[in-house]
């Protein structure tokens, strides 16, 4: 990257561009043309999804599942899993869906929960991930063919938690 763009990088997302955010702390976190410098970008992550970015807040949320650039704590990623996939995250449902099936992230084994993530990452873009793992789950005996179907039947009368108009504000720590 040129110190040029760099410098252009680094004025806009002082400005408030949530896109030169992203970029910059995506640069920063691995380390991408620039010095890796994780807390940097976690202050970057933090600015961006803390004025309603989607992607900012699923990889907030990563960073506190690794602990990189900030302390390990899977009840804060959770939140931040949460948040993301109220603004239309499909990566966010989608971890959210495989933590549920599998009991992962301090989250209970909730098969059922899961499969409702799955299918709000499918609504959000994300079925090419989502609908072999609901698959699987009904062929492995963890979610029966009818119990699908009742979730499936709610989408046809229910809002989708996929949308910027689908939950509360950015979860302050």
């Amino acid at each position: 990257m040129s110190k040029q763009h760099l410098m252009k990088l680094n004025k806009l997302a002082a400005e408030g561009d949530q896109n030169a955010q992203i970029e910059l702390a995506q640069r920063l976190a691995t380390g991408d043309g620039v010095e890796k410098d994780v807390d940097r970008a976690f202050d970057w992550y933090s600015k961006a999804a803390a004025s309603g970015s989607p992607d900012a807040a699923y990889h907030l949320g990563l960073m506190y599942v690794f602990g990189e650039g900030v302390a390990a704590n899977c009840q804060r990623a959770v939140e931040l899993f949460q948040y993301a996939a109220r603004l239309g995250s499909d990566d966010a449902h989608f971890i959210l869906a495989d933590a549920y099936v599998e009991g992962k992230l301090g989250l209970p084994i909730d098969v059922l929960a899961g499969t409702k993530h799955y299918l709000d990452a499918c609504q959000c873009g994300g079925a090419i991930r989502s609908i072999p793992s609901i698959g699987g789950l009904v062929r492995d005996g963890r979610l029966e063919a009818g119990a699908l179907i009742a979730l499936m039947c709610q989408y046809g009368s229910s809002p989708l938690s996929c949308g910027p108009d689908s939950g509360p504000a950015f979860p302050v720590q």
